[in-house]
């Protein structure tokens, strides 16, 4: 076969070049191309593939032949008609009573249909009709004419989106070409216009369903609202009954105020980073007065006498810091993040407990050095690239850490970003009718159910901040400053998190360019909203960290995938009430505990029944919700089962402190329940993809305790790995490349989503779905989000760590 396709080629290639020396004089490949253009748009007929490209053709060509010019081989003069088109005439009114405005040639438009986005008409209308006609005219006389002056037109012809392949497997999205467009200006094509690529949507009138989009490459003078009456009774007519047309154009977005105002704060962080790491490599050459011991104190290891699952002990002068890891997730998911406690302050010690959550690590930034004299000397350090990035890559742990929850932070961010790869383009398949034929695959479970991957991080946060917390207590007697407590945790989390916020809402739509980016990430959208826009509504409520219930919708959500953190830091807020009774009286923090517990399953029972949500990983039925939509996926009295369980595994760890016996069949009973309680959770609704829906009692049953039972078996692997009985599991979870990784999973879990949608968004055409593609993205998305997590949390998250640590240790009244 593959003979006979190469002797087919052969012969179809001879016959082309006879053709080619024949008829037309080739001197290049860009001559052949020319040619075979010419050719591929000899008859209009052969842009009846394309529904927008079709009608304007046809406008074009009975003027032709009502001036009786088409049959002459005469060329068409440059000439700016502001003749009507036949079907100019005056169409019916508009649906709801209103007079449109009228043309400048005084016929009135067809109305506008879309009551949500209506576009008034704007003087430029009867321009860009008339540069409309001009290039239609200049591409068919290309056909007949060898004149050079009239490429530009069967480049942005070509430039059309075009019936293609897989219409059957749910190819609706006709892009065209992007770049090929925009690169016909006005200097190239020698008219009083160029190129602007826009795309031609369709839905129906009544349900807005999305129909078809087309890529459209028309003169600069043309507006949406211009597009939208042509298409609506104009030369770009579509003829259809109900289905209405509008058009969305590529914008070039200006650096507005916000934009301008990031670029200075950031180039003020950068400048702190220039004098910081210059004054610290300074010292490596040579020792200043100030610093007789120079590099050598700036770099040293602090001493760490006492390690406690990611809590760091080192002494200072009169005071001893302690480092305790805090979590933070990923995605419409998870984050941990480091939280920070401070004693009641001695004249002789401060000793203060940093916190962190499970998806995130805690850097281990030491103090300032102490043998720089002066407050600004030790500021500007802070922002040092050789100490932040020294303390980040280190592989040391305290032998006192929990290690192996260092893997599961990092392997559990991989999930997310595995899910996110396969659901973020959803929109962007050219084959979405394949894609329920993949997600109901046995195999594809794990990553369709992707989502309880939160759930660890649930269970870290909770295991942690108890952990940590009762062991300081011990420590102190039972005394800590609770009002730091809180106030730690906000400034760990929060610095960074608007950061990230303030760059997505300012720069990212500078970031590229592509058929549908600046659609995407438009700051300013008319008729629709974007996540940009939403950000600049709702941002305050990430600062409160109450988005996850206002506003209630997810996808108005700003950095929707932030809902996690908002449930993270509601969680802490109560879990001091739990601690001091676990602390001073065991039975009533156990009590809150079971309580808390019981709210949560209640609710979820109630929600259940009452909205009649279904048991399954993606929606099957338009008309109900399925468990992961709004009312129970992001509201924390459904979620908060997952960190209780953690808290409960913290307050066992404090108590055993990591010496427990158990028999190997005891070990081995653990493992095996946890392996069957884990698939069952993943693995449970795959009948559910095949016609064999969960009876009532069952989907209530699921739902209420799927992630309830995946934190218990998260929590075996964790208490296993801990006291000695997690084997191989334990020796991958505790591998040392996890800690630096670790460190940085915070900033990984927020940069992660924006640099998918940069990269999807940007792609000049849409993306095939087949595992192989799809498993090449997440791996490139795992390296290109942990390398701007890294340099992320360099150049900002540790030098704002740093920072706080400076600044208490200079207010001894705190």
């Amino acid at each position: 076969m593959a003979l006979l396709s190469l002797v087919k080629m052969f012969i179809i290639s001879t016959l082309i070049t006879f053709s080619y020396a024949r008829f037309e004089e080739i001197r290049s490949q860009h001559d052949a191309l020319k040619y075979l253009a010419k050719q591929r748009y000899a008859s209009p007929d052969l842009v009846e593939v394309s529904p927008i490209l079709q009608p304007l053709i046809n406008s074009v060509i009975d003027k032709w032949e009502s001036q009786d010019l088409f049959q002459q081989d005469t060329t068409i003069q440059n000439e700016t008609t502001q003749e009507p088109m036949q079907n100019d005439t005056t169409p019916e009114p508009i649906h709801n009573g209103t007079t449109p405005e009228p043309m400048p040639n005084g016929t009135t438009p067809e109305p506008i249909h879309i009551e949500t986005t209506q576009i008034p008409v704007t003087n430029s209308y009867q321009q860009c009709k008339a540069d409309l006609s001009q290039m239609v005219e200049d591409f068919l006389m290309y056909t007949t004419d060898k004149n050079s002056s009239y490429y530009y037109a069967i480049m942005m012809v070509d430039s059309y989106g075009k019936l293609p392949p897989g219409v059957m497997q749910g190819h609706t999205q006709w892009i065209g070409l992007f770049d090929q467009c925009l690169n016909q200006t006005q200097e190239y094509t020698q008219k009083n216009f160029g190129a602007q690529y826009c795309i031609a949507h369709t839905i129906t009138e009544d349900t807005k369903a999305p129909l078809l989009s087309v890529g459209i490459c028309v003169p600069d003078s043309c507006t949406e609202s211009d597009l939208y009456v042509l298409m609506e009774q104009g030369i770009l007519e579509l003829k259809m009954k109900n289905v209405v047309a509008y058009a969305s154009c590529n914008k070039e977005i200006e650096y507005n105020a916000g934009a301008i105002s990031c670029l200075v704060f950031l180039s003020i962080i950068g400048a702190f980073i220039v004098a910081g790491t210059g004054y610290e490599l300074l010292t490596i050459y040579g020792v200043s007065k100030d610093d007789p011991l120079g590099f050598k104190t700036l770099t040293e290891e602090p001493d760490m006498t006492n390690h406690e699952n990611g809590v760091q002990i080192r002494p200072t002068t009169g005071a001893r810091g302690v480092h305790m890891m805090h979590t933070e997730p990923g995605n419409n998911s998870y984050i941990n993040s480091p939280t920070t406690l401070y004693n009641p302050v001695s004249s002789s010690a401060n000793p203060s407990i940093n916190g962190s959550a499970p998806l995130i690590e805690p850097i281990g930034i030491h103090d300032p050095p102490v043998t720089c004299s002066g407050f600004f000397k030790k500021f500007i350090l802070c922002f040092s690239l050789v100490t932040n990035g020294s303390k980040i890559l280190s592989p040391k742990q305290g032998q006192g850490s929990l290690h192996a929850l260092n893997g599961i932070r990092v392997l559990s961010l991989f999930w997310v970003i595995l899910g996110h790869t396969y659901f973020f383009p959803l929109t962007l398949f050219s084959n979405p009718i394949q894609i329920p034929d993949i997600l109901g695959r046995f195999s594809f479970q794990a990553v369709g159910n992707a989502t309880f991957s939160v759930d660890s991080f649930f269970f870290m946060s909770g295991l942690l901040i108890t952990y940590l917390t009762l062991n300081y207590l011990k420590k102190k007697d039972g005394k800590l400053n609770w009002g730091m407590f809180y106030l730690h945790r906000f400034l760990r989390l929060t610095p960074v998190y608007m950061i990230v916020i303030y760059i997505y809402t300012t720069l990212t739509p500078h970031f590229a360019t592509g058929p549908m980016y600046s659609a995407v990430f438009n700051p300013n959208p008319v008729g629709y909203e974007t996540g940009i826009s939403y950000c600049q509504k709702y941002w305050w409520t990430n600062l409160l960290y109450i988005n996850n219930v206002y506003p209630n919708d997810l996808m108005q959500e700003c950095l929707g995938w932030s809902w996690y953190l908002a449930n993270d830091m509601q969680f802490f807020i109560i879990s001091p009430f739990i601690i001091y009774f676990l602390y001073h009286k065991a039975p009533v923090g156990i009590g809150i505990c079971i309580g808390l517990l019981l709210t949560c399953f209640g609710s979820l029972i109630g929600l259940t029944i009452s909205k009649d949500i279904e048991a399954t990983p993606f929606p099957q039925n338009a008309s109900r919700e399925n468990f992961l939509g709004n009312s129970v996926y992001t509201k924390p009295y459904a979620r908060i089962s997952t960190y209780l369980v953690g808290m409960v595994l913290g307050y066992i760890l404090y108590l055993c402190q990591g010496k427990v016996k158990m028999s190997r069949f005891v070990a081995l009973l653990g493992w095996l329940v946890a392996t069957v309680i884990g698939l069952s959770v993943v693995y449970g609704l795959y009948g559910t993809l095949h016609g064999n829906e969960l009876n009532k009692g069952a989907t209530v049953m699921y739902i209420t305790f799927c992630r309830f039972a995946w934190a218990v078996a998260l929590g075996w692997v964790s208490f296993a790995c801990i006291t000695g009985y997690g084997g191989p599991v334990n020796t991958l979870l505790s591998w040392p490349v996890w800690i630096p990784l670790s460190r940085i999973n915070y900033c990984a879990y927020l940069l992660h989503p924006i640099i998918m949608m940069v990269f999807q968004y940007s792609l000049p055409t849409l993306i095939y779905f087949s595992d192989f593609l799809l498993i090449y993205f997440f791996l490139g998305n795992i390296v290109l989000s942990y390398s701007a997590a890294f340099i992320f949390s360099v150049c900002v998250e540790a030098p704002f760590m740093a920072l706080e640590k400076l600044i208490f240790q200079r207010d001894r009244s705190v």
